[in-house]
C-alpha cells in the first residue's frame, strides 16, 4: 500500500486514529439501517463517531461523553505504536489518510446494502452480510482511490481538490 503526498508532513497517530473513527461510522450507520437506533450500545455508538457533540447538561451524556473521549484517546494512544502490528494497521492508516472519502462512501455502500437487502428475508444472514460487507467495501474503494492516486496525477489532483 502507498500513500500519495508528502508522508513526513502526515501523523501516523492522527491518521490511525481517523481510520478508526471512520470505522466506528460504519457500524453505527450499519447499526442503523439494519438494526436498531435504540439501546445504549447504540446512543454510545452515536456519540463516539461525531466527537464534535458535547452536550453537557444531563448526567447520561456526561458519561457518554467521557467514554467517547476515553475511546479516542485510547485509540490515538493505539496508533502510536510502531507500524509494525500487521496488515490491519496499515488499512486503518490508509483509511484515515483518506477519512472524508471513506465517511462518504460508507454511507453509499450502507445506502446500497440496505436498498437490497431489505427486501430478503435472510433474518441474522442479512445482518452478518451487512456488516463485513460494509467493512470491506469500504476498505476496497479506500484503496482503489489510492491505487488510482498513486498512478495517475489527474486522479491524485481531483482526489486532493475535492477531499483535502
Amino acid at each position: 500500500m502507498t500513500t500519495t503526498g508528502s508522508n513526513a508532513q502526515r501523523n501516523p497517530a492522527l491518521d490511525f486514529t481517523k481510520g478508526a473513527l471512520v470505522l466506528f461510522m460504519v457500524l453505527y450507520h450499519r447499526l442503523e439501517y439494519f438494526v436498531s437506533a435504540t439501546g445504549d450500545f447504540y446512543r454510545y455508538i452515536m456519540f463516539v463517531t461525531p466527537s464534535f457533540i458535547f452536550i453537557t447538561w444531563v448526567f447520561w451524556y456526561r458519561i457518554f461523553i467521557f467514554l467517547s473521549m476515553l475511546t479516542r484517546r485510547l485509540i490515538f494512544w493505539i496508533g502510536t505504536y510502531p507500524k509494525n502490528l500487521g496488515r490491519v494497521r496499515k488499512h486503518v492508516d490508509l483509511l484515515g489518510s483518506y477519512s472524508l472519502f471513506g465517511y462518504i462512501i460508507q454511507i453509499a455502500i450502507l445506502q446500497i446494502l440496505y436498498r437490497g437487502l431489505r427486501h430478503v428475508n435472510l433474518g441474522t444472514e442479512a445482518l452478518i452480510l451487512s456488516f463485513f460487507a460494509a467493512f470491506a467495501l469500504t476498505m476496497i474503494s479506500v484503496e482503489v482511490v489510492d491505487r488510482l492516486s498513486a498512478r495517475s496525477t489527474v486522479v491524485d489532483k481531483l482526489h486532493k481538490a475535492v477531499f483535502a
